[in-house]
């Protein structure tokens, strides 16, 4: 932590740097409030000091003089000298305090702007690194000859594209605070579907309202719906054959439900192919709090998750 010469509340303000910490940067707040109250409770001690010495100095004058005349323009004087010494006190006290809650907002906006860069800067490295592991796993998919190895491994470099969307839709967001993932499953479904050779004539449709999630859940939401779409657009239809996939996030009784439906084959048939993305699918719905329902037949495949919003 930086340190300062400054004592009163400008120096607090100036010592407001980036590698405080939250609990470091409210105390020098606190520290510099209590300066301004400080300042706030000399203005009618030093008021009330300076209006009893001059009723003090003009009634021993009066007392003297002996002048009644002399004692009405005295009291018009001290009428005057009040309303001019309230008036440059109050002056002088707005002006100082003015100045310093300027420094402290200035310095409170350079904190803001430094950390929030800061932020950005990390999701666009943590973006970056996990699209390098996913163009790793898809060079070494292409290299091999067996199809069932490379579709294992292109299918681990979905998984990391899904969690670089996530961060990259918040680093190029003016709130780094949350994921607007009604955006991202739109974003999402077309990346997968360009990615999957057997989507062929699949019509994917996404319903989703106005949804923000934190990364905590956002991450495990998009693996969520990347493994389901993923999974019914490999093996809910017939090689080359088309069909459809809708994609449905909506809110119910204080609940997030993300479902993901088709009109293909059934579970039944493909259960083995996706047995491992469905297991996923559970392990990472169970670590947000949330339940997977399944619903399958010869008219197709729904996949429903409810967690907590």
């Amino acid at each position: 932590m930086t340190t300062s010469a400054g004592t009163g509340p400008e120096g607090c303000a100036d010592e407001l740097r980036l590698q405080d910490t939250p609990v470091e940067t409210r105390l020098r707040l606190a520290r510099a409030a209590d300066g301004v109250r400080r300042h706030l409770y000399l203005v009618p001690a030093v008021y009330f000091c300076l209006a009893t010495a001059w009723i003090l100095f003009s009634d021993h004058a009066v007392s003297l003089l002996g002048d009644h005349a002399l004692e009405e323009r005295l009291q018009s004087v001290k009428g005057i000298f009040y309303v001019l010494v309230t008036t440059a006190l109050l002056a002088l006290l707005v002006r100082g305090q003015f100045r310093r809650l300027v420094a402290l907002a200035e310095g409170l906006g350079r904190v803001s702007a430094e950390r929030e860069e800061l932020l950005r800067e990390v999701h666009h490295r943590v973006k970056n690194n996990l699209q390098v592991m996913e163009s790793l796993l898809g060079l070494q998919a292409g290299a091999l000859d067996d199809p069932a190895c490379a579709e294992v491994l292109g299918r681990a470099a979905m998984r990391f594209k899904s969690m670089a969307l996530v961060h990259e839709s918040l680093y190029q967001s003016t709130d780094m605070t949350a994921v607007d993932f009604a955006a991202y499953l739109n974003r999402l479904a077309e990346v997968v579907r360009g990615r999957c050779r057997a989507a062929g004539s699949v019509e994917l449709t996404v319903r989703a309202g106005e949804v923000r999630l934190p990364i905590t859940r956002a991450v495990p939401c998009g693996m969520i719906a990347g493994e389901l779409i993923d999974n019914a657009l490999r093996h809910a239809f017939a090689p080359g054959g088309g069909g459809r996939v809708e994609i449905d996030l909506s809110r119910d009784d204080g609940h997030l439900v993300l479902s993901v439906a088709d009109d293909g084959r059934g579970i039944s048939t493909r259960d083995k192919a996706g047995g491992f993305g469905l297991s996923l699918v559970d392990l990472l719905a169970r670590q947000i709090g949330g339940s997977v329902t399944h619903a399958s037949d010869n008219t197709g495949t729904k996949v429903r998750v409810r967690f907590p919003e």
